[in-house]
């Protein structure tokens, strides 16, 4: 019990170190995700993109808003089926793979099936 305990303590500083470390694109990652994931109007991950946002304490501001119409544009890109042609548009329709993709494999590892 005491175990689990300081191993879950050493788990939650060390994720607290990381998020103190973060630069300042990835801090904003969440709003650029949320904006893709509105745009392509899969509400499940926007929502928990969102989420991601309040967890990490990001408030409402320029910067997040700028990212946020940054994910959506690309989103809406994706939705219409056409090309992405820059490669900040690329990276984020790679953020967003990789954040679904994340999801989904914490959700099957988490009912056993992997």
């Amino acid at each position: 019990m005491i175990k689990n305990i300081l191993l879950l303590m050493m788990t939650t500083f060390g994720f607290i170190g990381l998020a103190h470390a973060e630069k300042p694109d990835e801090i904003y990652k969440s709003c650029r995700l949320t904006g893709y994931f509105d745009a392509a109007k899969d509400h499940v991950y926007a929502d928990l993109a969102a989420r991601l946002s309040v967890a990490k304490g990001i408030k409402k501001d320029a910067t997040c808003d700028a990212s946020y119409e940054a994910g959506f544009a690309v989103g809406e890109i994706k939705n219409k089926d056409s090309k992405l042609k820059s490669d900040s548009d690329k990276k984020i329709h790679n953020e967003a793979i990789d954040f679904k993709k994340k999801i989904e494999d914490a959700m099957l590892h988490s009912a056993g099936l992997i």
